[in-house]
């Protein structure tokens, strides 16, 4: 009975060390696309909670991760909308510890945690969540930083939209903890407009043709085959995205770079066709949203006409990426975070208009 009763005791004290919290499904936000067993891999998915500490002490964070294979990913962890840490996911790794730095009980922080990097890095797999010296909390701070976002947004792209080489400095080869999505024009246009945001973009995928395919168009795996998957590298057909569960407002297509980046080129009509049918689809998935199509700044004429004809055959909104605004690299010669933050900058308006808002009225804390 005296063994059983030290037992007890450990036990008790174990429970009060560390809180077993959760799977994902209380009090906590997932931001992007998840599966229903907690898997991600597009850019930008991400974990939103608050926690509120008991102690005076800091408190920890443990998510238990699942065997991923292939896996080297980075994610970003947040405290109150300031970044902490970047921490590197590698297929020896079981579990992330996450420090919050905390003087006083009762304090409420906000918790989000994003996969920075694409598909091809790696698939976030959450198991269990625990706490020591703080629990999940429904309260809310009030920062503004900390607001829940009524606009959603979709961006729809390449390499370009998921920061791609962004934290590098040019000549540098490319490597995961150079690829930023945070840092991309896609990440920073949705923090603008504050609003919710969604990137559906893979690196060196096209309309009609992927880069470096010895054909003119591609046989799969271009981003109209990937964009309704819920995670990018299955194509389980259980694993479809129901566009219902996100109803965007707005959405924006950055397409064309890789089908005419190495030859031979996709001809205008398989090109045109294949994007003008893509639009479609989207239409048909979001038919509320505002659809924008941009022409990337590495095209010229015809190719931004052919988007352009595109564009007012599907009545949606065309913007042309200048050249000019990217004037500095990070790796493999894209463009460095300056260059992103030039290209978000010059698009406020074009986003504006897709939200029926005026240039003044765009959040851009």
């Amino acid at each position: 009975k005296v063994e059983e009763m030290k037992i007890v005791e450990v036990i008790v004290l174990i429970s009060s060390f560390i809180q077993f919290c959760c799977s994902l499904q209380h009090g906590i936000r997932k931001l992007g696309r998840w599966s229903t067993d907690d898997f991600a891999d597009w850019s930008g998915s991400s974990l939103k909670f608050f926690v509120r500490t008991t102690t005076s002490s800091n408190a920890t964070i443990f998510i238990d991760l699942k065997d991923c294979l292939n896996c080297n990913y980075f994610i970003e962890y947040s405290i109150n909308c300031k970044s902490i840490s970047a921490i590197n996911v590698v297929n020896s790794m079981h579990s992330i510890e996450l420090i919050v730095p905390n003087k006083l009980r009762g304090s409420v922080y906000q918790i989000l945690i994003t996969k920075k990097t694409e598909p091809s890095t790696g698939t976030i797999m959450v198991g269990d969540i625990r706490l020591k010296d703080a629990e999940i909390t429904s309260g809310r701070r009030t920062d503004t930083c900390n607001e829940t976002h009524q606009k959603r947004m979709i961006f729809i792209g390449d390499s370009i939209s998921v920061g791609y080489g962004v934290d590098g400095q040019n000549p540098c080869p490319f490597s995961p903890d150079t690829e930023n999505v945070l840092h991309a024009y896609s990440a920073i246009s949705a923090m603008h407009a504050s609003a919710d945001y969604h990137v559906i973009a893979w690196s060196g995928r096209g309309v009609v043709r992927n880069y470096g395919e010895s054909d003119s168009t591609s046989k799969a795996l271009t981003v109209p085959e990937l964009y309704n998957r819920t995670l990018a590298t299955s194509g389980d057909p259980s694993l479809y995205w129901d566009p219902s569960s996100y109803q965007a407002q707005a959405i924006l297509i950055n397409l064309g770079t890789n089908d005419y980046s190495t030859e031979p080129h996709p001809t205008d009509e398989a090109f045109s066709t294949g994007l003008s049918t893509f639009v479609g689809v989207i239409q048909s998935d979001y038919p509320q949203a505002k659809i924008g199509l941009l022409c990337p700044f590495s095209l010229t004429d015809p190719q931004c006409g052919n988007i352009q004809s595109v564009a007012a055959e599907r009545r949606v909104e065309y913007f042309r990426l200048s050249p000019d605004l990217v004037q500095s690299y990070g790796c493999v010669m894209h463009p460095d975070y300056t260059a992103q933050q030039s290209l978000a900058k010059a698009i406020e308006p074009f986003v504006a208009k897709l939200f029926h808002l005026t240039d003044d009225k765009i959040d851009i804390r």
